[in-house]
């Protein structure tokens, strides 16, 4: 199982339409929305709606197992709309590169929120946001960045209790 996903195209405000892709020969899709299993098809592509200041968290699997949904592990970045620009480019820095992540284009709205793929484990990621005119002209960027620790490491331990003394030791086990 090995399920890629894309970055998803902004079709309309509040429509976006997701894109993965699999490394099976025939595979069902199963697409979960804050862990809740929404759609199963098998097709490649999906529109979901989602509302300003809506976290929707969105996993999509080949296999019959559930997602793990109990931290985020995927960033919200957000900025305030401007009337005078065309589009937003948002970039993430992978591997000293800033590489282009999505589009969102101006759309009257106030503020604008857009949600990053999966994000590694704690450590931080780095995001900026452009503004394009128009006529082509960038604005400076708009410089983010997100820590996600999905789950603590498992911590393994043991425990001892001395009837003598009615003490109950827990320890960590190394």
């Amino acid at each position: 199982m090995s399920v890629i996903e894309l970055p998803p195209l902004q079709l309309g405000t509040r429509d976006w339409l997701l894109r993965y892709q699999s490394d099976l020969l025939s595979p069902v899709f199963h697409i979960y929305r804050n862990g809740k299993q929404i759609a199963t098809t098998i097709h490649d592509t999906h529109q979901v709606m989602v509302d300003s200041f809506d976290r929707a968290d969105f996993e999509i699997r080949d296999d019959e197992e559930p997602p793990e949904y109990n931290v985020p592990y995927k960033g919200l970045v957000w900025w305030y709309g401007n009337p005078i620009v065309a589009t937003y480019l948002i970039e993430q820095l992978i591997d000293a590169v800033w590489v282009q992540q999505a589009e969102v284009f101006e759309m009257g709205e106030a503020v604008y929120t857009w949600q990053t793929g999966v994000l590694p484990n704690n450590e931080e990621s780095q995001f900026r946001i452009r503004a394009i005119d128009p006529a082509g002209n960038e604005s400076d960027p708009l410089l983010l960045s997100k820590f996600v620790v999905r789950r603590p490491e498992k911590v393994e331990w043991s425990w001892s209790y001395d009837s003598g003394t009615g003490q109950v030791t827990v320890d960590e086990v190394a």
